[in-house]
């Protein structure tokens, strides 16, 4: 019983700190809404839309076959590239040879896009 009530006072103390800070946060957050003492409605409002805008838009882009398209070319193999790397990465030392290879990287002039995909991919499906 009395290891239960250090265990409980250990939790207790990492998480009120966390639970602050992200209450903080939350209300750092909503200050930009305050005017003048009061909540501006109508700029939440606006937010608001902007998000369902992006909602609406990323639906009716799902099935076009330009982003279809672009997914099977660019996305796929960025991802199977990315994920190809990480396997070499992890495992170049503790596999027999026959097990790994070097992933090469991309050419210069090329660097951009892996990281264009992935913001690409947050804002498409950004969802609030």
């Amino acid at each position: 019983m009395f290891g239960l009530d250090i265990i409980s006072s250990i939790v207790s103390g990492v998480i009120s700190p966390l639970a602050q800070a992200y209450n903080k946060a939350q209300d750092v957050s909503l200050e930009k809404y305050r005017v003048d003492g009061t909540v501006n409605v109508e700029a939440m409002r606006q937010d608001t839309e902007i998000i369902r805008a992006r909602v609406d838009l990323a639906k009716a882009m799902k099935d076009d076959p330009t982003t279809r398209w672009g997914r099977r070319l660019f996305i796929y193999p960025v991802g199977i590239w990315f994920a190809l790397i990480v396997y070499d990465s992890a495992f170049r030392g503790l596999l027999p040879s026959e097990l790994t290879w070097r992933v090469l990287a991309l050419p210069g002039n090329l660097d951009y896009i892996p990281y264009a995909i992935v913001a690409y991919l947050f804002v498409s499906a950004w969802k609030k």
